[in-house]
């Protein structure tokens, strides 16, 4: 009878063990990351079950169409945070040409190359239905006309075709493009059909309009711009409002933008004079009611929108000056408004280039010629 018992335990003992490993085995099959992620890296990042997606990515995009009505941009009523504040929307080539940006997508797993793939989604568009995820890395490039003013946003949703449970994401984003020069490498671990997720934009440079608030910047006395903000309205509405500035007598003034003035603006500040020269020389603003005016660019000169350069016309290395500016045809909006508005808002947002805060509290960084940013109006 011991015997019987003995061979009774022995079979239950080999079973329980083979249950142990056969779930051990199990677990073994669930892929993990081979590294973990920088909890710094994923600040901003959200995951979303199978089918579902951000709440903003079930609205329609805007389109300029939809704008038709607004003949004057409202002011916003505060700036925009993202998990990722991008400087750049696109590089410039050797030949110097425009490009798009690109991120690394890998597989950060244990087992890699086992066949993991996503597809990308970036506003609403999908960038690439199907990208392969492997040790080496696939880029995948952003172009300059995907980007819209505030909040953009990225989608990469896991597609089940792994060999081995689950989908691990790698994605990196190269610091020259980012605003604290840090590069980003993001890591997770989903399940088929989930969705990893992050909010991108660029630097809100903003001007006060009626109340003062972060992030916008005293200057001489002054902490609310009205006639400057009103003018930048004017110029970024869908139709802009005409150009009414008193032209010199004889000249045919800048070309009217119909199709409106940029919100995302590129930082040049090597030409800015040229352009400020060629943007404002068909226009003279008199005073007003005793009140000295100037004439009020939008873009401002400092930005590269200001103006359009003929690269065609060759610099003379003996009259560099001269030649630069002959180079340059105005096409800012101008309009006429007191001079201390102008030149008092041109040093508020002067001070937020030089130290650009992400947040109240962060650590402020400069902003770089070739930058991206954002041109904002607060109520």
């Amino acid at each position: 009878m011991r015997r019987i018992h003995f061979i009774v335990l022995f079979f239950l003992g080999i079973v329980f063990s083979l249950i142990l490993l056969t779930g051990s085995r199990a677990q073994e099959t669930q892929e993990t990351l081979r590294t973990p992620s920088n909890p710094a890296d994923l600040r901003g990042w959200e995951i979303y079950p199978a089918g579902q997606v951000p709440p903003d990515q079930s609205i329609p995009l805007t389109t300029p169409s939809d704008l038709a009505s607004l003949a004057i941009a409202a002011p916003q009523t505060e700036v925009s945070t993202f998990a990722i504040t991008l400087v750049q929307r696109f590089t410039v080539d050797n030949d110097n040409k425009r490009q798009p940006i690109s991120l690394l997508l890998y597989d950060a797993g244990t087992t890699p190359n086992d066949g993991d793939a996503v597809r990308i989604t970036f506003n609403n568009r999908v960038v690439n239905e199907f990208v392969p995820l492997t040790i080496s890395g696939t880029s995948v490039p952003l172009r300059e006309s995907d980007f819209k003013p505030g909040i953009n946003r990225l989608v990469v949703t896991a597609l089940g075709v792994g060999t081995v449970p689950l989908n691990t994401v790698g994605i990196i984003i190269p610091g020259r493009i980012i605003g604290d020069g840090n590069p980003r490498d993001i890591k997770y671990a989903i399940s088929s059909g989930q969705t990893i997720t992050a909010t991108l934009g660029f630097p809100q440079i903003a001007l006060c309009k009626t109340r003062f608030r972060f992030p916008c910047r005293q200057s001489g006395g002054m902490s609310v711009f009205p006639e400057t903000a009103q003018h930048v309205l004017e110029a970024q509405g869908m139709p802009p409002e005409p150009i009414t500035a008193p032209l010199v007598p004889g000249a045919t003034g800048n070309p009217y933008r119909e199709d409106g003035y940029p919100r995302l603006l590129t930082l040049d500040r090597q030409r800015r004079i040229a352009r400020g020269q060629r943007s404002t020389r068909s226009y003279v603003c008199p005073p007003q009611n005793g009140i000295r005016q100037d004439r009020d660019e939008y873009p401002p000169a400092a930005f590269l929108e200001n103006g359009v350069e003929d690269t065609s016309i060759p610099i003379d290395p003996d009259n560099e000056d001269e030649s630069i500016r002959a180079r340059f045809r105005g096409s800012a909006h101008i309009k006429c408004i007191s001079s201390r508005d102008n030149q008092q808002s041109g040093n508020s947002f002067g001070q937020q280039l030089a130290s650009y805060k992400e947040f109240e509290a962060a650590d402020p960084y400069p902003i770089e010629n070739g930058s991206t940013i954002e041109f904002v109006i607060l109520d």
